[in-house]
Protein backbone atom coordinates (compact mmCIF):
# COMPACT_ATOMS: atom_id res chain seq x y z
CA UNK A 1 0.00 0.00 0.00
CA UNK A 2 2.57 2.13 0.68
CA UNK A 3 4.12 1.81 -3.05
CA UNK A 4 0.59 2.51 -4.28
CA UNK A 5 0.79 5.38 -1.96
CA UNK A 6 3.66 6.89 -3.46
CA UNK A 7 2.53 6.51 -6.93
CA UNK A 8 -0.47 7.95 -6.67
CA UNK A 9 -2.68 5.44 -7.28
CA UNK A 10 -4.66 5.68 -3.76
CA UNK A 11 -6.05 8.75 -1.84
CA UNK A 12 -6.83 9.91 1.38
CA UNK A 13 -10.97 9.40 0.25
CA UNK A 14 -9.83 5.56 -1.38
CA UNK A 15 -12.22 3.37 0.53
CA UNK A 16 -10.44 0.25 1.88
CA UNK A 17 -11.71 -2.83 3.70
CA UNK A 18 -9.72 -5.58 5.91
CA UNK A 19 -11.32 -8.41 7.98
CA UNK A 20 -12.68 -7.26 11.05
CA UNK A 21 -13.93 -3.83 9.86
CA UNK A 22 -17.71 -3.86 9.34
CA UNK A 23 -17.56 -2.02 5.95
CA UNK A 24 -15.90 -0.34 3.41
CA UNK A 25 -14.15 3.30 5.05
CA UNK A 26 -12.18 6.12 2.99
CA UNK A 27 -8.22 5.54 4.29
CA UNK A 28 -8.58 8.42 5.97
CA UNK A 29 -10.95 7.20 8.57
CA UNK A 30 -8.86 4.18 9.26
CA UNK A 31 -6.24 4.75 12.22
CA UNK A 32 -3.45 2.46 10.84
CA UNK A 33 -3.54 3.67 7.70
CA UNK A 34 -4.06 7.17 8.44
CA UNK A 35 -1.02 7.18 10.33
CA UNK A 36 1.50 5.35 8.43
CA UNK A 37 0.66 6.75 4.72
CA UNK A 38 -0.86 10.33 5.64
CA UNK A 39 1.45 11.48 7.98
CA UNK A 40 4.60 13.24 6.55
CA UNK A 41 7.05 15.53 8.01
CA UNK A 42 9.12 14.91 11.17
CA UNK A 43 7.29 13.10 14.08
CA UNK A 44 7.71 15.17 17.47
CA UNK A 45 8.13 12.45 19.83
CA UNK A 46 10.52 9.44 18.91
CA UNK A 47 9.08 6.12 20.28
CA UNK A 48 10.25 5.50 23.34
CA UNK A 49 9.35 8.89 24.64
CA UNK A 50 5.69 8.73 23.22
CA UNK A 51 5.39 5.47 25.29
CA UNK A 52 6.73 7.09 28.37
CA UNK A 53 4.16 10.19 28.07
CA UNK A 54 1.32 7.77 27.71
CA UNK A 55 1.97 5.46 30.72
CA UNK A 56 3.19 8.55 32.44
CA UNK A 57 -1.14 10.12 31.67
CA UNK A 58 -2.20 6.40 32.77
CA UNK A 59 -0.05 6.20 36.05
CA UNK A 60 -1.47 9.81 36.77
CA UNK A 61 -5.36 8.81 36.12
CA UNK A 62 -5.10 5.75 37.94
CA UNK A 63 -3.40 8.09 40.56
CA UNK A 64 -6.90 10.08 40.46
CA UNK A 65 -8.88 6.74 40.67
CA UNK A 66 -7.56 4.96 44.03
CA UNK A 67 -8.84 1.28 43.93
CA UNK A 68 -9.52 2.10 48.27
CA UNK A 69 -11.45 5.19 49.71
CA UNK A 70 -10.64 7.18 52.70
CA UNK A 71 -11.38 4.81 54.93
CA UNK A 72 -9.00 2.37 53.18
CA UNK A 73 -12.39 0.24 52.58
CA UNK A 74 -12.05 -1.03 49.14
CA UNK A 75 -13.78 0.46 46.04
CA UNK A 76 -16.02 -1.48 44.42
CA UNK A 77 -16.56 -1.88 41.21
CA UNK A 78 -13.06 -1.51 40.32
CA UNK A 79 -12.45 2.05 39.18
CA UNK A 80 -13.31 2.37 35.52
CA UNK A 81 -9.77 3.47 34.70
CA UNK A 82 -8.03 0.50 36.41
CA UNK A 83 -11.17 -2.04 34.68
CA UNK A 84 -10.24 -0.88 31.68
CA UNK A 85 -6.69 -1.05 31.42
CA UNK A 86 -6.59 -4.50 33.52
CA UNK A 87 -9.02 -6.07 30.31
CA UNK A 88 -7.29 -8.31 28.06
CA UNK A 89 -7.61 -6.17 25.23
CA UNK A 90 -5.74 -3.88 27.19
CA UNK A 91 -3.24 -5.51 29.47
CA UNK A 92 -1.39 -7.43 27.02
CA UNK A 93 0.17 -4.38 25.40
CA UNK A 94 1.06 -2.82 28.58
CA UNK A 95 3.30 -6.01 29.47
CA UNK A 96 4.61 -6.54 26.14
CA UNK A 97 6.50 -3.26 26.56
CA UNK A 98 8.25 -4.39 29.39
CA UNK A 99 10.12 -6.65 25.93
CA UNK A 100 11.68 -3.88 25.14
CA UNK A 101 14.09 -3.60 28.24
CA UNK A 102 14.24 0.14 27.77
CA UNK A 103 15.11 1.15 31.68
CA UNK A 104 12.32 3.81 31.49
CA UNK A 105 9.67 1.64 30.15
CA UNK A 106 10.17 -0.86 32.10
CA UNK A 107 9.72 1.47 35.51
CA UNK A 108 6.94 3.00 33.98
CA UNK A 109 5.18 -0.50 33.17
CA UNK A 110 5.87 -1.81 36.73
CA UNK A 111 4.67 1.48 38.50
CA UNK A 112 1.72 0.92 36.26
CA UNK A 113 0.55 -2.66 36.56
CA UNK A 114 1.23 -1.80 40.56
CA UNK A 115 -1.53 0.53 40.24
CA UNK A 116 -4.09 -1.41 38.09
CA UNK A 117 -3.48 -4.52 40.11
CA UNK A 118 -4.45 -3.11 43.42
CA UNK A 119 -7.33 -4.61 45.21
CA UNK A 120 -8.39 -6.03 41.41
CA UNK A 121 -10.13 -9.45 41.19
CA UNK A 122 -8.38 -9.67 37.83
CA UNK A 123 -5.38 -10.27 39.92
CA UNK A 124 -5.37 -14.42 38.81
CA UNK A 125 -5.41 -13.29 35.05
CA UNK A 126 -2.26 -11.26 35.09
CA UNK A 127 -0.83 -14.78 35.64
CA UNK A 128 -1.45 -15.59 32.17
CA UNK A 129 0.28 -12.95 30.73
CA UNK A 130 3.60 -13.75 30.58
CA UNK A 131 4.49 -10.79 32.71
CA UNK A 132 6.10 -12.85 35.57
CA UNK A 133 8.64 -14.02 32.85
CA UNK A 134 9.51 -11.04 30.58
CA UNK A 135 10.22 -9.28 34.38
CA UNK A 136 12.48 -12.03 34.86
CA UNK A 137 14.21 -11.12 31.70
CA UNK A 138 14.85 -8.04 32.62
CA UNK A 139 18.60 -7.18 33.36
CA UNK A 140 18.29 -3.23 34.55
CA UNK A 141 19.30 -2.03 37.20
CA UNK A 142 16.44 -0.09 37.87
CA UNK A 143 14.94 -2.64 39.73
CA UNK A 144 12.65 -0.85 42.89
CA UNK A 145 9.60 -0.52 40.89
CA UNK A 146 9.86 -4.12 39.60
CA UNK A 147 10.32 -5.63 43.50
CA UNK A 148 7.33 -3.56 44.74
CA UNK A 149 4.94 -4.69 42.27
CA UNK A 150 6.51 -8.74 42.29
CA UNK A 151 5.78 -8.32 46.28
CA UNK A 152 2.52 -7.05 45.70
CA UNK A 153 1.47 -9.57 43.19
CA UNK A 154 3.05 -12.40 45.32
CA UNK A 155 1.34 -11.38 48.59
CA UNK A 156 -1.85 -11.00 47.20
CA UNK A 157 -1.69 -14.61 45.79
CA UNK A 158 0.13 -15.68 48.66
CA UNK A 159 -3.01 -14.55 50.75
CA UNK A 160 -5.53 -15.66 47.96
CA UNK A 161 -4.03 -19.47 48.61
CA UNK A 162 -4.10 -19.06 52.02
CA UNK A 163 -7.91 -18.25 52.37
CA UNK A 164 -8.26 -21.14 50.22
CA UNK A 165 -6.81 -23.60 52.03
CA UNK A 166 -8.81 -22.11 54.99
CA UNK A 167 -11.64 -22.62 53.86
CA UNK A 168 -11.00 -26.27 52.99
CA UNK A 169 -9.88 -26.79 55.55
CA UNK A 170 -13.10 -25.54 57.47
CA UNK A 171 -14.88 -27.51 54.88
CA UNK A 172 -13.16 -31.08 55.94
CA UNK A 173 -13.66 -30.03 59.71
CA UNK A 174 -17.15 -29.78 58.61
CA UNK A 175 -17.96 -32.80 57.07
Amino acid sequence: MQELWTKGMLNAKTRCWAQGMDGWRPLQAIPQLKWCLLASGQAVLNETDLATLILNMLITMCGYFPSRDQDNAIIRPLPRVKRLLSDSTCLPHIIQLLLTFDPILVEKVAILLYHIMQDNPQLPRLYLSGVFFFIMMYTGSNVLPVARFLKYSHTKQAFKSEEVREINVLNTQHW
